[in-house]
């Protein structure tokens, strides 16, 4: 092994350094700065990035019971939130004259449920956040019967006219024919406009439901005209038990059949 051998300095021995490191006091010079030492950031601790997550959590959305004065709010919502579905696509788009057209028998239909259910407080309960962008009707165990649907069914032949109305038929008797028979919690809307989507409105009213659902001690029911958000349901317990489809007509986009288990 090679040695290396170390001397130490004697201050005979320094010269005077020249340089940005060196500080002149009284005319004479004296030592060199040693380097500076570098700092390197720490990567912070899993503690801070918890604290520092849990404070930028936003709030849990406020939800509010609905009144009658909040329907035209709640009529925009809705219908923006079904503008791309796939059944009302189907159904409608072929009737509809433009856009506008369409987007105005959206309102429709959403109209005559949203308004039933303000109607009938003590059978129904609809739900929005703060600004109205997202709201669900649901029933009470038995709160929603065959008479009841025929009558929701008259009121939109009144406003939709014969073509569309007869155009919705096909698919609107057989999800009236295929409900259990059994009680239930039943969630007839859900809905939340697209731009105020993935912000939790839509959870925050499904938990309200469930906790009906729960309080009650009773199963709970729906039809999901919108095969994507299957996995949303399945999270909160909701299954598959069987499809619905247009009568005489394959090609038609399926409905979903949901039941969740007391």
């Amino acid at each position: 092994m090679r040695a290396t051998a170390f001397a130490t300095p004697t201050f005979s021995s320094l010269r005077p350094v020249s340089n940005s490191n060196t500080i002149s006091t009284s005319g004479r010079n004296s030592l060199p700065f040693a380097p500076k030492r570098q700092v390197v950031p720490t990567r912070p601790t899993a503690c801070a990035e918890l604290a520092s997550s849990a404070r930028i959590r936003p709030e849990p959305p406020v939800l509010h019971t609905c009144t009658p004065a909040d329907l035209p709010a709640l009529i925009e919502a809705a219908a923006d939130a079904f503008h791309d579905d796939p059944v009302f696509q189907y159904t409608l788009r072929p009737v509809c004259s433009d856009e506008r057209d369409y987007a105005d028998t959206l309102r429709t239909i959403c109209s005559t449920g949203i308004s039933y259910a303000l109607a009938n407080p003590e059978s129904a309960v609809v739900r929005a956040d703060s600004q109205r962008r997202a709201v669900a009707v649901w029933y009470h165990p038995n709160g929603l019967n065959k008479v009841a649907q025929l009558g929701s069914a008259w009121r939109l032949l009144l406003q939709l006219g014969l073509r569309k109305f007869f155009r919705m038929l096909p698919i609107f008797v057989p999800v009236v024919l295929a409900t259990p028979k059994q009680p239930y919690v039943y969630l007839a809307m859900i809905a939340c406009c697209r731009d105020a989507q993935g912000k939790g409105l839509g959870s925050a009213l499904m938990k309200e439901v469930i906790r009906e659902c729960e309080e009650r001690n009773a199963d709970g029911y729906l039809e999901s005209s919108n095969l994507d958000n299957t996995e949303f349901y399945n999270k909160r317990g909701f299954r598959n038990i069987g499809y619905v489809g247009a009568f005489g007509d394959d090609s038609a986009p399926k409905i979903m059949r949901m039941w969740r288990s007391a």
